[in-house]
């Protein structure tokens, strides 16, 4: 079952944050609502951001009800505990804000570069299957 939707708005209530707080991560009030809604579902790479930004993995973060297990996400400001499920060591802060979001831009920047990359080769085999075919029909003319 996907309980992505109900996971983040808990998630955001449990740390006293609002939708537009979301903004530092790089979503806007309206699309944070949407995700919270279930109007719109996240790329891949904002469910790694999300998941990041709350300490815990993908899995837990749309497999799992968090709203029914006991955890300390917030230790109040912008530093943030793991819950006891996600570590080892409960009570270890897991990081800033900013950190947090470094990593992820980081992330972010890593897999934008692996899909250009993908799309170059991609290019560049539509360009010599096009040469091919040009070929073919001059000498089929």
């Amino acid at each position: 079952m996907d309980f992505f939707a109900a996971n983040i708005r808990h998630l955001r209530l449990q740390k006293g944050l609002k939708q537009h707080d979301f903004q530092e991560l790089g979503f806007s009030r309206t699309q944070w609502n949407n995700y919270e809604k279930l109007v719109s579902r996240p790329k891949v790479g904002d469910v790694v951001k999300i998941s990041n930004f709350f300490g815990i993995t993908e899995t837990e973060l749309m497999h799992t009800d968090l709203r029914e297990k006991s955890g300390d996400y917030s230790n109040g400001g912008d530093e943030f505990t793991k819950p006891k499920h996600a570590t080892a060591e409960a009570g270890q802060p897991y990081g800033t804000l900013k950190s947090d979001l470094i990593e992820s831009l980081q992330l972010n920047v890593d897999t934008l570069k692996q899909l250009l990359e993908l799309k170059d080769n991609q290019i560049l085999s539509l360009k010599e299957e096009l040469a091919l075919l040009e070929e073919k029909r001059k000498s089929d003319l």
